[in-house]
């Protein structure tokens, strides 16, 4: 039987990478989706015909009983295809929010889509794979570059993404008595259609600030995490990686 990975965030621009890549390393994949159901089914369709297995799991992580409803994801996970051995948490609102209009609601909101829905997931995933009998157990959270440093009007998520990172390093030591990895990716700026005539500025910054002196495919992200997942890195766990192609490396002058 084939491994089976949980994608949450699956439609989108870094989800639908890690869909073909895991995918197209043998995996049965489950796909969290919260919208564009059509885009799921094309998802699915895609999986099975590489000769794998795929179900797709529409789930709002806004909801108070987030805990019930984390539960219910890795349990229809486990019911249709098996119990995750991998769980890739790639869900998270990225809200733009100048400062002068930040107030106490929209902070709410962020943290209910990010760091309080990832919490329950990285939970409701470690209760599971405890009776997992796989040798390889490893949960994935994708953080972000920014909560390295924050652009502006990107405050809330930018903090956000810092306690993930944070929550990485503790969920870690959590979970490792129990035979389970938790691995931070932090991604840089992922190319997307339309990016550079959408954000022409940014993207010339990016490429001035990067050593590769361009933005990062999902590609090259969804990449990133096939192989902290895989038993190839065995040993890596507690720790947040940039995939961010030397941004974070540059000298700043």
């Amino acid at each position: 039987m084939a491994d089976t990975v949980l994608i949450t965030g699956a439609t989108g621009t870094i989800g639908q990478a890690l869909v073909s890549r895991f995918a197209a390393n043998g995996h049965d994949i489950a796909l969290q989706f919260r919208k564009n159901e059509e885009l799921a089914d094309r998802l699915i369709e895609s999986v099975r015909m590489l000769g794998r297995k795929a179900i797709a799991i529409e789930a709002d992580f806004n909801l108070q009983d987030v805990d019930s409803l984390c539960e219910a994801v890795l349990s229809t996970t486990a019911d249709q295809l098996s119990a995750p051995s991998v769980v890739v948490l790639a869900a998270s609102a990225q809200d733009v929010t100048p400062w002068e209009t930040l107030n106490a609601e929209q902070w709410d909101h962020i943290y209910a889509n990010t760091i309080r829905a990832t919490a329950a997931m990285i939970r409701a995933a470690s209760i599971q794979m405890r009776n997992n009998d796989k040798s390889n157990n490893v949960i994935v959270v994708l953080g972000s570059i920014e909560g390295i440093r924050p652009n502006i009007n990107h405050a809330p998520y930018a903090t956000m993404k810092a306690a993930i990172h944070h929550l990485v390093l503790a969920a870690a030591h959590e979970l490792g008595p129990d035979g389970i990895r938790v691995v931070g990716i932090a991604p840089g700026l992922v190319n997307r259609e339309g990016l550079e005539s959408d954000w022409p500025t940014g993207v010339a910054s990016w490429n001035k600030s990067a050593a590769i002196g361009r933005p990062l495919t999902a590609e090259e992200i969804a990449n990133a995490v096939a192989f902290v997942a895989s038993p190839a890195a065995s040993g890596i766990t507690g720790v947040t990686i940039p995939v961010d192609g030397g941004w974070s490396a540059h000298p700043g002058w």
